[in-house]
């Protein structure tokens, strides 16, 4: 069965009520549903598919870009842009549906929607209902012209016949329409198709398809010895409608219908699962990696979790600025980035409130009203900005949070917030955060998460020969971070001619124009693999016998949990450098800050295998792998709590 929905994000939670009522009241059907839009984002999806069965339905988002919106004839300064995604139906929907069920975000099914699914449209192009009695009708015949045995229907629920539809110019004819008329719409989209339409619509009963407050006093008033009651509509009404600004969600509802409503919401709360949400944000890969480690873990252990981006909760664009300025702040060997980490640790001084705590306050409400309609009972995070927007709704709200560093450090700002636990990376960095003001017993020196694929035992002549190297030469993997960062260039060229003996793989990540660079001037070279962004990095650093890489504190922790040999190459000023002292003073890494001692370092490395042992017995020493597990049994009691 087809569903057609047109929304905008105010409605996405009404739209997921809608579908679990379609899922209570129709148990044998399956469905796909389309929703029609131009704002929505992946946090919105996570919301309409909460509580329904995937297997039945089908949601396929299809975004009407904002060219295609530019032609539509009158716009939203009047009424929501949304109205005619349901009139151009036909245009943007799959070509090979012929029938479609269109109803609106307010309106719920409490019965079977087969016998009107499967109406038939004897030739006409849409099966509706009225709601409109004779004087109203006349008033409509003199304002659009119509005839009186055309009806004004309500378009909150239509059958529509897009086999017969295709063959109408829409558009045109809309287009012709509106400029004759604007003036005299009142509502645009029955308007519209009542005047274009109106001798191919096929009238349905209003009582049991289209249910209003309004339509059932109307019909009790006139039929005072045949009144309908709440008995008879659970029996005999299909599709329930909250037209008009008589909304069920509104505290001042008048009516007898919100009931209803509140059953399903009732219903949606008894069979909602537990669930844990991930929050991070992409500033860099680490954070994002850690998240998704941990989401990996606790759905193996049979624990429903979601992992997010916390901007995209927040606002799309929002998440793409931050994101862009991040990239920016690491350009030229990260001079910016270094001015305002330094600028954070000196205001972490101060004990006054961050700005970024304060832009990030602003994001409480959003964020907790994503929780609640989620249904969320524990929340972990990897990044501070989440962690500060969930210390703010924590003051007003029982929520119950995890914040988990990703950085061998106490970045600035951590001190502001208020996670119940607090993973760090080392027993040895818990006097650095008791300084910045975390309390001891919060923190639980766990380690950084990392995914399972680091984790489990592996053979680096299986991957070499998987790779098709050649097992019996030295490869080097040269990271230059999940972004493509830093002036790499210069340091590849002087490896290349230095140690033509060796193979080199250099991994750009996302940077395009880093990897096109490289592909160009090694295109000849034999021993240089040049290597876009890949989802199997993992295979590489498995399959090499060394490893130069930025000093993230993700990726550090990654190449330690293979206990392999690596070098940390020029750090951005700030965490990196902490993350690099930190792995150096230990002898786990080797750190290098320029690219004379990156070429010395490697040369050194490749041929002491004592140096080498070495390393990766320290490796073993303060890199744990069992983080993930000593995550998911906080998480396992906390929601056994509940």
């Amino acid at each position: 069965m087809n569903i057609l929905i047109t929304i905008n994000k105010k409605y996405v939670k009404q739209v997921n009520i809608l579908l679990n009522s379609i899922q209570y009241s129709n148990a044998k059907e399956n469905f796909n549903i389309y929703v029609l839009h131009r704002d929505l984002e992946e946090s919105d999806l996570k919301i309409i598919n909460n509580n329904l069965d995937l297997k039945r339905f089908q949601i396929h988002l299809i975004k009407i870009a904002e060219k295609e919106i530019q032609k539509f004839p009158v716009h939203e300064k009047r009424y929501p842009v949304e109205v005619y995604f349901r009139i151009f139906a036909n245009k943007y929907l799959p070509q090979d549906l012929e029938r479609i069920l269109y109803l609106d975000a307010d309106t719920i099914v409490i019965n079977s929607l087969k016998e009107l699914y499967e109406t038939d449209f004897e030739d006409n192009d849409y099966v509706a209902a009225t709601h409109v009695k004779k004087v109203l009708h006349k008033l409509n015949e003199i304002r659009l012209n119509i005839k009186e045995d055309e009806p004004y229907i309500n378009t909150g629920v239509l059958l529509m016949n897009l086999k017969e539809l295709r063959k109408v110019n829409i558009e045109k004819e809309v287009k012709a329409f509106i400029e004759k008329n604007e003036k005299k719409l009142l509502l645009p989209d029955q308007d519209i198709l009542v005047s274009i339409f109106g001798d191919k619509i096929k009238l349905v009963d209003s009582l049991k398809y289209n249910l209003g407050e309004r339509t059932l006093n109307t019909y009790n008033i006139n039929h005072p010895k045949n009144q309908i009651g709440l008995r008879w509509i659970c029996r005999n009404t299909v599709i329930i409608h909250y037209f008009g600004r008589n909304k069920p969600w509104n505290k001042q509802y008048i009516g007898r219908l919100d009931c209803f409503y509140h059953k399903i919401e009732k219903m949606i709360r008894k069979h909602a699962k537990e669930k844990v949400l991930i929050l991070s944000c992409g500033t860099g890969g680490g954070h994002n990696s850690a998240a998704k480690a941990i989401q990996e873990d606790l759905i193996s252990k049979g624990i429903d979790t979601d992992f997010i981006e916390y901007l995209d909760i927040v606002n799309q664009r929002v998440r793409n600025n931050v994101n862009k300025l991040y990239i920016h702040s690491t350009r030229e060997n990260g001079k910016v980035f270094k001015v305002v980490y330094k600028l954070g640790e000196i205001y972490q001084k101060t004990n006054l409130k961050s700005p970024v705590y304060a832009l990030n306050f602003l994001n409480k409400k959003r964020l907790y009203k994503y929780i609640i309609d989620n249904n969320y009972q524990y929340i972990i995070t990897t990044h501070l900005f989440a962690a500060q927007s969930l210390t703010a709704i924590k003051k007003e709200h029982p929520i119950k949070f995890m914040a988990v560093a990703t950085d061998y450090v106490c970045i600035p700002f951590w001190e502001e917030t208020n996670p119940d636990d607090f993973v760090i990376p080392s027993e040895d960095l818990k006097e650095d955060f008791k300084n910045k003001g975390i309390p001891e017993k919060k923190l639980l020196p766990f380690g950084i998460p990392t995914a399972k694929t680091y984790r489990q035992p592996y053979d680096k002549k299986d991957y070499k020969e998987k790779l098709k190297f050649d097992v019996n030469e030295k490869y080097v993997l040269i990271l230059t971070g999940s972004m493509g960062f830093g002036n790499v260039t210069d340091m590849i060229k002087k490896l290349y001619e230095d140690m033509k003996q060796v193979n080199f793989i250099v991994s750009c990540g996302h940077n395009e124009e880093l990897f096109n660079t490289l592909k160009e001037e090694y295109k000849d070279s034999k021993n240089i693999i040049i290597l876009p962004y890949t989802d199997k990095i993992s295979h590489y650093m498995k399959a090499s016998d060394m490893i130069l890489s930025k000093p993230g504190g993700l990726t550090t922790t990654e190449i330690a949990t293979l206990r392999k040999p690596f070098i940390h190459t020029m750090p951005i000023p700030g965490c990196e450098n902490y993350n690099a002292n930190f792995f150096d003073k230990r002898k786990m890494a080797i750190k290098c800050d320029t690219i004379e001692e990156v070429i010395e370092n490697t040369k050194k490395l490749l041929k002491d295998e004592t140096l080498q042992n070495q390393m990766v017995e320290n490796q073993e020493k303060y890199i744990r792998k069992d983080t993930c597990d000593k995550i998911a049994d906080i998480v396992i009691r906390e929601m056994q709590k509940k």
